[in-house]
């Protein structure tokens, strides 16, 4: 990961929690929303991002035509605007990081 991805990433509101002492794993937030990318050597692999909760991320789930947020002990009925937000954090958090420059 370089400098110039990790500062267009704050400069969209990102903010990075580096996991472990290998550095190849690094928490990426901007409220409600966050993902664990796995960085390598060439690219990064991006998780599915969910919704911060206190029972950690809640994935977003679709139960008969309905957007739900689920975690273990945890579901909330999600917006079709949270649902969006939700993209547009996967999105913003891809396109940053697809961009090595």
């Amino acid at each position: 990961m370089t400098p110039e991805q990790l500062q267009r990433l704050a400069g969209q509101g990102f903010e990075a929690f580096p996991l472990g002492h290998s550095g190849r794993h690094i928490c990426f937030a901007r409220d409600p929303f966050a993902a664990l990318v796995e960085v390598g050597e060439i690219s990064c692999r991006v998780g599915a991002a969910g919704r911060i909760t206190p029972q950690g991320i809640a994935v977003l789930m679709w139960r008969e035509g309905a957007a739900w947020f689920t975690a273990k002990g945890y579901q909330q009925a999600a917006s079709e605007e949270d649902v969006e937000l939700l993209r547009k954090f996967q999105s913003d958090l891809e396109q940053s990081l697809l961009d090595r420059a």
